[in-house]
């Protein structure tokens, strides 16, 4: 088994648990994120007994079984129910009538979860017993009320229960009898550690985004890396890619919302801020319906956005992509649409929330963004939110883009999702020589350079409008001088915004 890079500690718990079994019995909920290594923890454990010699016996919920009332304790026990002959006739009657193997009518709660804990302790008395319970949120309501029951009442049995729950998911489980172990994302050390072992062979550029997206999460640290090889860098708003099982994982609950409140979290995937009245206002243009803080309440049920004074943020960044990644292009066109229309006021979040909302070149869109270029570069040095986004977009770029940027999987730079001022996982950002070191230079030469360095110095808009002129110039001649920056440029050559 791979170690657990930055899990010492809650290794050392689990099998504190399993070497106790002789002395009493235990409990223990492990509770976390998608990702976050609650299986891996739970195998660490089901190792430790199997070299004592104990008996484990596994289960693991099934989304598609959550409706079938004792389908998971089926699972559990099917190796243990040819010893259902020496229970008590009650309760023996009851266990077989809930499985359907005996009786008529509905099975007595009580008299199942009795049964259920007889039937452990026996096997018990034969040998320790590790019972193991992976995915408790899929579970069904009746398995997971047994699991309560018998969790507290293990202490004079040699048996340790562990059970594996994520967040979001509220059962009879949350009473708070049963001690809890939660998970948080590794330290930036074990992240990079875990990066490394796994051979990613990331350049400077893309290693620094991958531990900056994974926030600590082990299971973003092992597949981001596998989409960076199979695909593109990065899509038109910068997201990374995600691999299947990285959206199964951060968006398995975005059906089961109603459809003004996805509406609601795609607009707020898609914004550069975390504003919440800019997200209603966007959703609200989006699903026709007049929104408010209420709409958010299943999303907040759910565990994917918190809301903290009227800021509205993702539980983690990889929620945010992988909700924009679920949603339709279509879907995420009109987002933007209605971003840019939410942003009037603001040309250049305004400009940029244009680009992305188009599927074409358009020259009217292109050139307000490159108008804009250099004032953005001032803003983004002063750590700006969506200045940065608008630099990672590079000057109005429509629909497809970053298909270039696949060329650069060994060390291209992307900004973060949150601007100039995101730092990585390490608590850093890349310094210039990370920059060079990744075939980049620290500063890249674009249109109007001296312009953007007048603009830097405190001249703006004397920086703004040269570029525009220059803009205007390329227009009429229907060649636009072209940003010579990296191959992720969101110019044609031409001045259009590219789309497609």
């Amino acid at each position: 088994m791979m170690p657990l890079f930055g899990r010492e500690h809650e290794v050392a718990t689990l099998e504190g648990f399993v070497d106790r079994v002789h002395e009493r019995g235990e409990a223990l909920v492990v509770r976390g994120a998608p990702g976050i290594g609650k299986s891996a923890l739970l195998g660490a454990a089901v190792e430790r007994a199997e070299a004592g010699r104990l008996l484990v016996s596994t289960a693991s919920g099934v989304q598609s079984e959550t409706h079938l009332p004792f389908a998971g304790l089926h699972q559990l026990l099917r190796p243990l129910l040819g010893a259902a002959d020496q229970l008590p006739a009650r309760q023996r009657e009851a266990l077989l009538g809930a499985f359907g193997m005996a009786g008529t009518g509905d099975p007595e709660p009580f008299l199942v979860a009795l049964a259920v804990l007889t039937l452990l302790g026996d096997a018990a008395a034969r040998r320790p017993l590790l019972i193991v319970v992976d995915d408790v949120q899929w579970l069904d309501g009746p398995t997971i009320e047994v699991l309560g029951f018998v969790a507290r009442r293990l202490r004079s049995d040699p048996i340790v229960l562990l059970m594996a729950l994520r967040d979001g998911h509220p059962t009879s489980l949350d009473a708070g009898d049963v001690p809890e172990l939660r998970l948080g994302g590794l330290a930036p050390e074990a992240a990079e550690a875990l990066l490394d072992a796994r051979g990613s062979g990331l350049g400077v550029g893309l290693r620094w985004r991958v531990l900056s997206e994974a926030a600590g999460n082990p299971l973003a640290l092992v597949e981001l890396p596998l989409a960076l090889q199979a695909g593109t860098v990065a899509d038109e708003t910068g997201f990374l890619p995600l691999t299947a099982r990285l959206e199964r994982a951060f968006a398995a609950r975005l059906a089961e919302l109603p459809p003004h409140t996805r509406g609601l979290l795609l607009v707020a995937a898609a914004n550069d801020g975390h504003d919440l009245a800019d997200a209603l206002a966007g959703g609200a243009m989006v699903t026709g319906a007049c929104l408010t803080a209420e709409a958010l309440a299943p999303a907040l049920d759910a565990g994917l956005v918190e809301l903290h004074d009227q800021a509205l943020r993702f539980r983690h960044p990889l929620v945010r992509s992988a909700i924009y990644h679920k949603a339709g292009r279509t879907e995420r066109l009109a987002a933007h649409a209605a971003l840019a229309r939410v942003h009037e006021r603001d040309p250049d979040r305004r400009a940029w929330h244009r680009a992305a909302a188009i599927a074409h070149r358009d020259e009217s869109v292109a050139a307000p963004v490159c108008l804009a270029y250099p004032l953005l570069r001032v803003s983004a040095r002063r750590g700006d939110r969506a200045p940065g986004r608008v630099r990672r977009r590079r000057a109005g770029r429509g629909g497809r883009a970053g298909t270039a940027a696949g060329r650069d999987h060994g060390g291209g730079d992307r900004a973060a999702p949150g601007g100039g001022g995101q730092r990585g996982a390490g608590g850093r950002r890349p310094s210039p020589a990370d920059r060079r070191r990744a075939g980049l230079r620290a500063r890249p030469r674009r249109p109007g350079r001296r312009a953007a360095r007048a603009g830097q110095a405190g001249r703006p808009r004397r920086a703004a409008a040269r570029q525009g002129r220059l803009a205007e110039r390329g227009a009429r001649r229907g060649t636009q001088r072209r940003p010579r920056t990296d191959p992720a440029a969101g110019h044609d050559g031409r001045g259009g915004a590219r789309g497609g």
